[in-house]
C-alpha cells in the first residue's frame, strides 16, 4: 500500500482506499491524474513547436546580422565598426 496527496482535498491518501478525508476514489484520482497529463502534454508540445520558430526567428536575425556587418566592413573598406558610445576613428574630411 502506498500514500499520496488528494488533488481534492490535499489530505494523505492511500492506495487501497482512497482519500479517507474528502472520500475521493482511486478512479477519480486516475481521472483526475489523467486530465493533467493529457494537459501538461499539450503544453510540452506547444513549447516545443514555440521554442523552434523562436531558434528559426532567432537563425535569420543572426543571419540578417551578419550579411549587414559584411556590408558594412566592405564599404568601409574592410575597417571594423567599433561599438558603444565611443568615437569612430577615420579619415577626416
Amino acid at each position: 500500500m502506498g500514500t499520496y496527496p488528494c488533488s481534492t482535498c490535499g489530505a494523505t491518501a492511500d492506495t487501497a482506499t482512497g482519500c479517507p478525508s474528502c472520500g475521493a476514489s482511486i478512479d477519480a484520482e486516475l481521472a483526475t491524474l489523467d486530465r493533467t497529463i493529457s494537459s501538461m502534454q499539450r503544453r510540452s508540445r506547444a513549447m516545443v513547436d514555440e521554442r523552434g520558430a523562436l531558434m528559426a526567428r532567432l537563425q535569420g536575425a543572426i543571419a540578417i546580422r551578419t550579411m549587414l556587418q559584411r556590408s558594412a566592413e566592405a564599404g568601409r573598406g574592410g575597417r571594423g565598426v567599433r561599438r558603444g558610445r565611443g568615437v569612430q576613428s577615420g579619415p577626416a574630411d
